[in-house]
């Protein structure tokens, strides 16, 4: 594992690269007792990491009961697709990202089927996303998407504009499914 920083004013961001588990942890933990006590804004930039334990988890949840008993900030930004899919799984993923208004994850991929679960509340941003998510997964030979939307708690127009419009373009080369909640979520002005 590397730690790189990044002050920005009172605000310091760790970008942590590679794995962090019980093995690595200590690095972070060690790096965290000496910088504490300097900065009151802290952002764990987890874009460059690969892997993450339970141990890390722990590490992590540390970090932010500290930073909140000193009445400080604590974020994390920019998550990794492999991190976010250990937060979604563990059910953490509200916890550590409460910024974003809508999370997509590649939830399985197979060498011609990819399910993809989208939750939040998706605007026209998640629309385009999902469609270079879908683009991405189509270049590397992916046939059949499934899309579960069953975690949705509101969309847009636009996002549902988008949609009709992704569903059209996938037709062309390949499968789209798109599971939706027993009762349709409500749809909100942008």
């Amino acid at each position: 594992m590397e730690i790189l920083e990044l002050q920005k004013g009172t605000k310091l961001i760790l970008t942590i690269r590679g794995r962090l588990d019980a093995n690595e942890g200590d690095l972070l933990q060690k790096r965290f007792k000496q910088i504490k006590m300097m900065t009151t804004d802290l952002t764990l930039d987890l874009s460059e990491l690969k892997f993450l334990s339970s141990a890390g988890i722990r590490i992590i949840i540390t970090i932010m009961k500290e930073m909140n008993a000193k009445k400080g900030t604590f974020a994390i930004s920019k998550i990794s697709p492999e991190v976010r899919e250990i937060f979604n799984v563990v059910g953490l993923i509200d916890l550590f990202v409460q910024d974003e208004k809508y999370v997509i994850v590649v939830k399985e991929k197979s060498e011609t089927k990819a399910v993809l679960t989208m939750s939040g509340n998706p605007d026209l941003k998640s629309g385009r996303d999902l469609s270079d998510h879908i683009k991405e997964l189509q270049a590397q030979g992916i046939t059949e998407f499934v899309l579960d939307m069953t975690g949705i708690a509101t969309t847009t127009p636009k996002f549902e504009e988008k949609l009709f419009e992704i569903t059209r373009e996938i037709e062309t080369k390949s499968k789209l499914t798109v599971l939706r909640p027993p009762e349709p979520p409500p749809i909100v002005p942008a």
